[in-house]
């Protein structure tokens, strides 16, 4: 197999690389006659991969994928096998790595059922929009970390961190066959999102796991307990609007720019978005001053005035790529809203000082 395909067939596995974790299978990658398999504590995907190993090994993850990433461009891989070691070859280029002892690695069960669903691009790019707000791992204390997927009335996927709420609706994606609600990790959810072929990938709800499987990769998901607080009620409460702002997308495409490119680099890097002398608003704050301001103007008679509301820079400028308009109807709550129309995506802001 020549180097660029195999970089391209490992590349989904980079989603899966815990080098911290404790359970030797966490960071591990198996490596069997026509596949590979990893896992993590959320998911498990298996690949088939004719890289030419035809005995089961395992191998650390991160340091096999590095490898991956650093041979010569369109060279051949020769893999090779010595006592406890893998050797490779590509090109003028050779080495080896040691290979590990694991115990115990998780499998994907088959299906019980015998009828799933082909997933649409339209459910693609909602699982990644509607995912936009899942916080962090310590929002599990609260019962509030998670992407659900409820395709219980409407197909929507939304999450939910301490200030955003982002939703993203599939009318034309309902017949799923999922009529559940369905929560996952962020990262299942992206790594699902990457893998889905939209004319024959086949998706099946299980009572704890999704399953997704087409002729290149398996993958299993499991499944999070369902959210504390039914965010798909304060969703539907606030969606009707009256009094809404157009974006200009050119316009602040450059703001966006600089924004997310300070935001990769500051870990403490926040947008603020408010209303000010019936004027839109809009500042970049990298943590410890000011570094940008972005004003766009346009005449908002009657609004009253909104501090600026601070939100993680990143998500913001994403939120503002996939959007069209400002609702601005609930700013005397202390709530703005992004919305954006194909898809229909809404990204509600609550007030944080």
């Amino acid at each position: 197999m020549k180097s660029n395909e195999l970089r391209a067939q490992m590349t989904p596995f980079k989603k899966l690389t815990s080098p911290g974790s404790l359970p030797p299978s966490y960071r591990s990658l198996m490596l069997s006659k026509g596949h590979a398999k990893a896992c993590s504590s959320a998911c498990i995907l298996e690949a088939f991969i004719d890289h030419g190993i035809d005995e089961t090994i395992f191998v650390d993850t991160a340091s096999f994928l590095a490898i991956i990433d650093s041979l010569p461009d369109k060279q051949d891989v020769v893999f090779g096998l010595a006592e406890n070691t893998l050797t490779w070859k590509c090109g003028p280029a050779k080495g080896k790595i040691a290979t590990l002892v694991v115990e115990g690695m998780p499998e994907i069960k088959r299906s019980k059922k015998n009828k799933g669903w082909c997933p649409t691009c339209e459910f693609v790019d909602a699982l990644a929009l509607g995912g936009l707000s899942c916080g962090t791992i310590a929002a599990t204390s609260t019962g509030m970390y998670g992407v659900v997927i409820d395709s219980i009335d409407d197909l929507c996927i939304y999450a939910s961190d301490d200030t955003t709420i982002s939703a993203c609706f599939c009318p034309n994606a309902k017949d799923t066959g999922l009529n559940a609600m369905v929560v996952i990790t962020p990262e299942s959810a992206d790594l699902l999102s990457s893998l889905m072929d939209t004319k024959e990938g086949i998706l099946i709800c299980e009572d704890t796991e999704l399953l997704y499987s087409d002729k290149y990769c398996r993958l299993m998901v499991k499944m999070l307990p369902k959210l504390s607080k039914d965010i798909g009620s304060v969703i539907g409460n606030f969606m009707g609007s009256e009094l809404t702002v157009k974006i200009d997308r050119e316009r602040i495409g450059v703001f966006i720019k600089r924004a997310t490119a300070l935001a990769e680099q500051k870990k403490q890097s926040y947008i603020s978005l408010g209303v000010s002398e019936e004027r839109l608003t809009l500042s970049f704050d990298e943590g410890t001053a000011s570094s940008d301001e972005w004003y766009l103007v346009e005449e908002l008679a009657g609004v009253a005035d909104l501090p600026p509301v601070k939100v993680d820079a990143l998500k913001m400028a994403r939120a503002l790529k996939q959007s069209n308009a400002v609702v601005l109807d609930h700013v005397e709550r202390g709530l703005i809203v992004l919305r954006g129309y194909d898809p229909e995506f809404y990204y509600f802001i609550a007030g944080r000082r």
